[in-house]
Order: C-alpha cells, then structure tokens, then sequence
C-alpha cells in the first residue's frame, strides 16, 4: 500500500499537491485507516515550492498509513496497565485473552461508579485497535465477538460485519465469524453458543492468575469495584484468561507528521 501511494503522491501535480496537503492538515483523514487519524495541525502550506511539494506529500502520507506493530510488556499489576481511558477515583482492569496463540491483552479504565458493560464499550471507542461485538438481550448485554488489530493496517471479519465509528456494534447475529487477516485476533459466538465468550472476576493490586473466579451475573450487572479485573476468554472447556500484555496506546502519527512538516519547511527556507 505505501509503495502506491508513493507514486500516487508523486504523480499529483505539484500546486494541487500543495492545496490538497494544506486542505487535510488539521483535518481527519480519508477513512482508508480502520477509524481514522487527525493529522498535525498547520496553518499554512501554501508557500511550498512546486519543486517539493509532492515528496512532502508522499512523506506525511506514509507516516500516517504505515502500519506498526506495537509491542506490550506483561502485567503483574495495576502499574504495568498502559492504555487506560475514563476518569474517576476508582481504577478496573479489562482482560480480553482470544486463546488464539497470540498475547492475550489489558486495559484501564477509570471510574467513580460503571458496570464491566460501561467499561468494555469505553475502552473499545478508545482503542481504535479495539472491535466488539455484543447483542442486546432483556436481561443485559452478551459479548459474542471481541477483535484486535495486531498490526494496524486495517480491521474486517469473515462475515462483513460494519464496526462503525466506534468499533462497538450491538448485533444479535453469532455467525463464528473469524478476522479477514491471520494476523489479526477476532473469535465470535456461533449459533449454537458451543464457543462463546467467558467473563471472569478478580480483585487486589496484582494481575489474578490462579484466582480468577467465574462470574455469576453478565456484563451488564457486574458491578466494578477499585482495583477490580474483568476478564474475558473464548473457549471450550471454559478457562480463565491466561498471562497477559499491556495493550499500548497508538502512538501518535505526529511525530513522523511533525518530521515532514520541519524537512519541508528546511526545504522550502533554502528556495527562498
């Protein structure tokens, strides 16, 4: 994908480049990325030479496409948590383990009152990585599909659901469905719920590991307390989640944004 939109870039006239770089400056950018990044914000790009214009062009747009790979240090603690959302004076954990033979991975979320339901919908439209998928029952919510996009380069399932926006989509349909990529991690409830998605409780500083309990009650009527870790793992025979990696926070596409902002503002400063 990058090579193509090297040449795409290059192949821009050089004044259009210059307006259609000074048009997405600031601005969100063309939903090709799974949720959408904003670029660095700038308020003039209109001084670039004709000379440069299109390579600065080509540089910003393969630093916000590029895909990464993020790496995670296992948690033993509330400390080792990384990616955390919310606000309040309590703290929980959010544990998803696909037993898929890739890291199972952890959350914060900040809270003063919230059920393990508000934190998974609040930590997934945090986590543009994030996808879930869970169905609307009398009783509460059920989590049949949970997703994650390992290597950032985009995010779809067999069965086409539409994440939206968020990530978060309330569906009843359990179709098995599994990530449209090997790399990635999306395991969902089948019809006959033979594999579904456990939820597991735990409290105290320190990650639970042997002392996960089940939960008796769903999402929706599982109350957090500070210091409380939610877990979740699909399987059969049903387990508990195993050792888990801190989710890391997408690292900002600024910096290599910012990169190309001060060589083309050097280039630019030496034609004049």
């Amino acid at each position: 994908m990058i090579r193509t939109l090297f040449e795409v870039a290059f192949s821009i006239p050089a004044r259009r480049a210059s307006e259609w770089v000074a048009s997405i400056v600031g601005r969100r950018v063309p939903p090709t990325h799974p949720r959408g990044y904003p670029l660095a914000g700038a308020s003039s790009w209109y001084g670039l030479t004709s000379k440069h214009s299109s390579a600065c062009l080509a540089l910003i747009v393969a630093s916000v496409f590029a895909p990464q790979t993020l790496q995670a240090g296992i948690v033993n603690t509330f400390a080792n948590i990384e990616h955390w959302t919310g606000s309040g004076a309590n703290s929980a954990a959010l544990v998803i383990d696909w037993a898929d033979g890739k890291e199972a991975l952890v959350w914060g979320y900040r809270f003063d009152t919230a059920k393990a339901s508000d934190m998974l919908r609040a930590v997934v439209e945090a986590d543009p990585r994030l996808f879930a998928k869970v169905e609307q029952f009398s009783f509460g919510q059920f989590i049949h599909g949970l997703g994650y996009d390992r290597n950032g380069n985009g995010f779809s399932i067999s069965s086409g659901t539409n994440f939206g926006p968020t990530g978060f989509v309330i569906s009843g349909a359990r179709e098995a469905a599994t990530s449209a990529d090997p790399n990635d991690s999306y395991l969902e409830t089948d019809i006959g719920f033979s594999m579904t998605w456990g939820v597991w409780t735990g409290s105290g500083n320190s990650y639970p590991g042997t002392t996960w309990a089940e939960a008796q009650v769903g999402i929706s009527d599982l109350q957090l307390t500070d210091q409380a870790w939610s877990g979740t793992r699909f399987n059969s025979p049903i387990s508990p989640p195993g050792i888990a990696f801190a989710a890391v926070p997408e690292p900002s596409c600024l910096l290599p944004a910012i990169l190309g902002l001060s060589v083309c503002h050097a280039r630019k400063r030496r034609t004049r």
